[in-house]
């Protein structure tokens, strides 16, 4: 009798062992709270659908805005735009409550937003680009299109810088550092500096 009940003792600690092993982090974890302004809608639930829409740039920027940081979403509106929203990652609050963080850039509200990409051009007077823009087009055009996406996120302006090995397409945008003061998640104060960067090279 001992040893018949000693085996359904060790058969039931088995079973509750094996029940708490598959029981894994992500089944306690809540989703993280997105601070913001989205509207009428949750900003987790727009991180969501931007996320499905936009996949390597929404995990880019989770990447970028990992550890201690948080990520805020705002929802903006430009004269005769569709809807936008804008990404900023801030970093832990110090003593006081402030916190600076970094604007990581904006996407389309929808996925189809048909104006939120610039095409590339050249200038009357850049003969240069001119000259190797259709080339570009014809023989790379998954790498222009790439190009202008990215550029669109930081609302830049595409330009080219030629030379005898390769093709550097570069975006010239604001990178922008900014404060929040009372940590709702919205830029209180911001301090743009013109940069630019590549967003894709074809070797020649």
């Amino acid at each position: 009798m001992k040893v018949k009940q000693l085996a359904i003792s060790s058969m039931i600690f088995a079973l509750l062992v094996l029940g708490c092993a598959s029981e894994t982090p992500a089944d306690k974890t809540q989703p993280q709270q997105v601070a913001g302004d989205c509207g009428e809608r949750q900003c987790q639930e727009v991180l969501a659908d931007l996320g499905d829409s936009f996949p390597e740039q929404i995990a880019e920027w989770e990447r970028e805005c990992s550890d201690s940081k948080s990520l805020s979403l705002k929802v903006f509106q430009n004269q005769e735009e569709p809807q936008r929203v804008s990404f900023i990652c801030w970093d832990k609050p110090v003593g006081n409550g402030n916190r600076t963080g970094t604007w990581l850039g904006v996407l389309p509200l929808v996925a189809n937003d048909s104006t939120f990409v610039k095409p590339l051009v050249c200038s009357n007077s850049d003969q240069q680009c001119q000259k190797v823009l259709p080339q570009l087009r014809r023989n790379a055009p998954e790498l222009v299109q790439k190009a202008e996406f990215k550029c669109a996120t930081k609302q830049g302006s595409l330009f080219l810088r030629v030379s005898e090995q390769e093709i550097d397409i570069r975006c010239g945008f604001f990178a922008t550092s900014v404060w929040d003061e009372n940590g709702d998640g919205l830029v209180d104060n911001e301090d743009p500096v013109s940069v630019d960067i590549s967003v894709g090279t074809f070797k020649r």
